[in-house]
């Protein structure tokens, strides 16, 4: 019994302590790493805003350009569309006035 009380007295008790600093230590070390992102967060907070400001204003016109691209393309693949109708109208035509020529 009196072994088991210097056993506490001189390990348990002790471990306890240096236990308890080191987590106390810990926390120390967690909180100021809190505190440190807190603070370059709110440092940052002007220029996050500016960023988002500068997208809100970019993305209409590239919503509108977006929209003409669009459009082109629509018009560029009915141009395509005319000129294939027109090749084949000229090959028939030039297929007809073949047909048509007298032979010799």
């Amino acid at each position: 019994s009196c072994v088991a009380f210097l056993g506490v007295g001189l390990f348990a008790l002790p471990s306890g302590i240096v236990s308890h600093g080191f987590a106390e230590v810990l926390e120390e070390a967690h909180q100021l790493d809190t505190d440190d992102l807190a603070d370059l967060i709110d440092e940052n907070k002007g220029s996050i805003d500016k960023l988002h400001d500068e997208v809100v204003l970019v993305r209409r016109p590239l919503g509108a350009m977006s929209d003409r691209l669009a459009r082109t393309e629509d018009g560029v693949r009915g141009v395509r569309e005319d000129q294939r109708r027109t090749l084949e109208l000229l090959e028939r035509l030039l297929a007809q006035s073949r047909a048509a020529r007298p032979r010799r």
